[in-house]
């Protein structure tokens, strides 16, 4: 029988947030996100709104880089938002953590090692240009349950929007917005 670790991918606009499982669009049991949600989660931002995220889980074999089949049908759905148009030009950074369980240079190749696959798995299946999908592994250095080390919710990959946010509503009208949100002519 074999054993899988439950990683997060949360993606978001601008700045790295990783929300608690289920507070985003997002299934916390586990389940495939479809890619018009996950395209709904991120979206780049016009400059009127918050950040955009959305909580998917990855599992891999333990120990090991190696996508389970479940994980495949997740980063199928997130390759299918990637290529979408609402989003083919967006760029993302990949990131790596675990828990702090085991020796921390392994747990920092370990997470290298999980975002390169999930580099590698859209790249090669969904022809996202590499260009767009930066990845970095940080082992344990970024816990987001600092309280408990060895949480399951510290093993995850996150996935930023690094996107500038597009023009608002101002730049689409020709017009400059006024600090109470209103509209002005530019001359």
């Amino acid at each position: 029988m074999s054993r899988t670790w439950l990683f997060v991918i949360a993606a978001v606009t601008g700045i790295a947030l990783v929300v608690p499982a289920g507070a985003a669009a997002g299934s916390s049991s586990g389940e495939t996100v479809a890619s018009d949600a996950i395209v709904g989660g991120l979206v780049p931002i016009t400059g009127d709104g918050g950040p955009r995220s959305i909580d998917l889980y990855v599992g891999f074999e333990i120990n090991s880089a190696r996508l389970t089949k479940a994980a495949r049908r997740q980063l199928d759905e997130l390759g299918k938002a990637l290529t979408s148009p609402r989003l083919a030009k967006a760029k993302f950074q990949i990131n790596g953590h675990t828990d702090a369980s085991g020796a921390a240079a392994y747990n920092k190749a370990l997470s290298a090692k999980r975002v390169r696959a999930v580099k590698f798995y859209l790249v090669e299946r969904f022809g996202v240009d590499r260009r767009r999908l930066a990845a970095h592994g940080w082992g344990e250095e970024r816990l987001k349950d600092s309280l408990d080390p060895n949480n399951s919710v510290n093993r995850r990959v996150e996935i930023v929007n690094v996107s500038p946010p597009a023009a608002g509503p101002a730049a689409r009208s020709g017009g400059a917005t006024k600090p109470d949100g209103g509209m002005q002519a530019i001359q």
